[in-house]
């Protein structure tokens, strides 16, 4: 996906992994200039069932809006709400370096989106909050490419 040149480094890069609406998740996140994350309530070494909803997306963010700018961070079956502190598990499971992403023009996040049911196969939209609060009402779409 593009990013806009004007929003920080840092703000991106807390923002982008938790953007994602449809039955899928981010797996890993990668920024232009390296780093990786993988998106909130993603439960690292989860394998989920097969069934209904609950059991198949443990860790799917779920947001109940269909417009993509609304605020909010939504929720997963397994770990509830998502919330901004959720950022640390994600960092912890991520490793040392979250994806870094070049300011300069058009920095890139470049992403793996598992699609979870058939039902989430796409499109698929990302808005970057630059509060990286889930203030998405307020943020900029971003391009993304397949």
């Amino acid at each position: 996906m593009y990013l806009p040149s004007a929003l920080a480094r840092l703000t991106i890069i807390l923002s982008v992994p938790c953007l994602v609406t449809a039955h899928g998740k981010v797996t890993s996140a990668t920024g232009d200039l390296g780093g990786n994350t993988t998106a909130l309530g993603i439960l690292g070494a989860t394998v989920p069932g097969t069934g209904p909803n609950d059991i198949t997306e443990v860790d799917t963010t779920i947001f109940k809006k269909k417009n993509i700018l609304s605020n909010g961070l939504g929720k997963t079956t397994g770990g509830g709400k998502n919330r901004p502190e959720d950022l640390l598990l994600a960092m912890f499971q991520s490793g040392s370096a979250l994806p870094q992403v070049n300011n300069g023009g058009e920095g890139r996040v470049r992403g793996v989106f598992h699609v979870v049911t058939t039902d989430g196969a796409g499109p698929v939209r990302a808005v970057i909050d630059a509060t990286a609060k889930g203030h998405f009402r307020n943020g900029t779409e971003a391009t993304v490419l397949t």
